[in-house]
């Protein structure tokens, strides 16, 4: 029988040897309603999915979904800010529960998180100045191409713009503003965040391609059944009664689409 000190000793030892940032447990709908908060990252740089309103607070259509998904679980929400490259990473580590932050479905991030059902989409379209001929992937060849690190966009220039050059951006804001600069040729972004992050300048540019759809849907830690049923029912039942709707005619002045789909 080991002594208690020495299994102290070879317990230290085994956790000193765990791989660094190794995710925390799946979490249930009872350890939510124990602890009487849900945590939530969203984006807070990227009107109108989120943003800071004028008293300081996060805002937005992901931080009103979030708020609706705590008031009918009946618990405290506690919104952080995330971006691109950190909102996994801060689901994973345990810092937040669930990740509302334009975070779209791919089968690849479905190896990190469990996504819900979709809330929400955005068609990923590529923009350029009205000058720049590009009317197939083709003429893109040799150019640069903004995108955001760590979204959906970043690999669409892999896979579908090959012959072009990525410029990896960590905000969505700093991306839009390499093409303003000229220091990217296009962007790759939705038409809400291009309308919103250029401004004025909107007008000088236009879509030349549209490349995917994003599908977005609210992620938690694979394992987390009981607590992922919960959220789809939830999604399902405020696109039922109408809830969803009135938040995306709210912050996009469009109803939402009636076709998102279910999985």
């Amino acid at each position: 029988m080991i002594p208690r000190i020495g299994m102290l000793l070879m317990l230290g030892f085994a956790l000193a040897f765990l791989p660094a940032g190794s995710p925390v447990r799946a979490q249930s709908i009872d350890d939510i309603v124990a602890k009487n908060k849900i945590v939530v990252g969203v984006i807070n740089d990227l009107p109108p999915f989120g943003f800071v309103n004028k008293s300081g607070e996060l805002d937005g259509y992901e931080a009103a979904v979030a708020r609706l998904m705590a008031k009918h679980l009946g618990v405290v929400v506690e919104l952080v800010a995330v971006s691109g490259p950190n909102r996994i990473p801060y689901l994973l580590s345990g810092k937040i529960d669930a990740v509302v932050a334009t975070l779209a479905v791919t089968p690849a991030r479905a190896k990190q998180v469990m996504y819900s059902i979709a809330y929400g989409d955005q068609e990923i379209s590529l923009y350029a100045s009205k000058s720049t001929k590009i009317d197939t992937p083709d003429d893109v060849r040799g150019l640069k191409i903004a995108v955001t690190r760590g979204n959906v966009e970043e690999q669409l220039v892999k896979t579908k713009l090959p012959s072009a050059q990525a410029l990896l951006f960590d905000d969505d804001a700093s991306t839009h503003q390499a093409l303003l600069s000229h220091q990217a040729d296009a962007v790759l972004t939705n038409a809400v965040t291009f309308r919103t992050l250029t401004k004025g300048a909107a007008a000088d540019f236009e879509r030349k391609l549209v490349l995917n759809r994003d599908i977005q849907g609210i992620a938690v830690r694979r394992g987390s059944f009981d607590l992922l049923q919960w959220i789809n029912t939830f999604v399902a039942a405020a696109k039922l009664n109408g809830e969803l709707d009135a938040l995306h005619r709210q912050y996009f002045a469009a109803p939402l689409p009636p076709d998102l789909p279910t999985f």
